[in-house]
């Protein structure tokens, strides 16, 4: 079966035979969204009180260090079921929903979480999950509530303005091609985002890997750059959002210096 046709399965029986995820799910129907208008760019608040727990845990390394890793298997409750992928990686219901069908796609050894040397794993993840899905992956810095245990999250495409602002044309500018790898930066969008896509799935890991080293270049730091990165594969080719970051909550004077000569892409480095 196709990986979506397994994991919407997993949802629906835990839905069902999980209290808690059931509540997850409830609280989910019943939160509120708004849309905000900043010139441009589109925003959704989401007003949802179970998230809580996960967007005000504490992520100084003291408390996570004294916590039980809850997405370690031997700490998983006993009603939660995941599917086993490619022996690597367990996909399990997030029991603290922001979209319908959201998943958590935890390794299985206790590592940092870091996307050196598994940016094939998620290209392989997205393309395995199909058109319908979406993969993201924060730093350990950038929303990460398990920032000691190495995940990714799947939702379904589309659900996040982000996604179709830049399949506008006219909202991308092209930057670069580098080995069959299309390289852009947004326009009139509030942020600083890099596009990226291609068919070959080396050449786009070769390509993202030297996109965040030269970031780190640029932001010296003995800890992985700051960012979010969302990607998806459509049955021909990736596409890759990365959101370069200086600060875990970023104001406005920090949005508008993130990335400070992102025009200038093509004269990074290695590229």
């Amino acid at each position: 079966p196709l990986l979506a046709t397994l994991a919407t399965a997993l949802y629906e029986r835990q839905k069902a035979l999980w209290p808690r995820l059931a509540a997850g799910v409830a609280a989910l129907g019943a939160s509120r969204t708004r849309e905000i208008r900043a010139g441009g760019p589109r925003i959704l608040a989401q007003f949802n009180p179970q998230r809580i727990v996960s967007t005000g845990a504490a992520l100084d390394s003291e408390s996570v260090r004294r916590r039980p890793c809850f997405l370690c298997r031997e700490h998983l409750p006993p009603e939660q079921e995941g599917i086993l992928y490619r022996g690597s990686y367990l996909i399990l219901c997030n029991p603290a929903p922001i979209f319908s069908f959201h998943y958590t796609i935890a390794y299985r050894g206790h590592r940092p979480q870091a996307i050196e040397g598994r940016i094939g794993a998620f290209l392989r993840l997205a393309e395995d999950f199909g058109a319908g899905m979406t993969l993201l992956y924060n730093g350990p810095r950038c929303g990460a509530s398990a920032p000691d245990h190495l995940h990714f999250q799947a939702a379904p495409a589309g659900l996040m303005p982000l996604e179709r602002e830049v399949s506008e044309p006219d909202n991308l500018a092209e930057v670069r091609r580098w080995k069959g790898v299309r390289i852009a930066r947004a326009a009139r969008l509030g942020r600083a985002v890099v596009v990226m896509t291609g068919r070959r799935r080396e050449s786009l890991t070769a390509a993202l890997r030297r996109l965040i080293a030269a970031f780190g270049r640029r932001h010296p730091s003995s800890e992985e750059p700051m960012l979010n990165l969302l990607g998806g594969h459509d049955g021909e080719e990736w596409r890759l959002i990365l959101l370069p970051r200086r600060r875990q909550r970023p104001g406005s004077k920090a949005r508008a210096r993130t990335w400070k000569g992102i025009s200038s892409l093509d004269s990074l480095s290695g590229m």
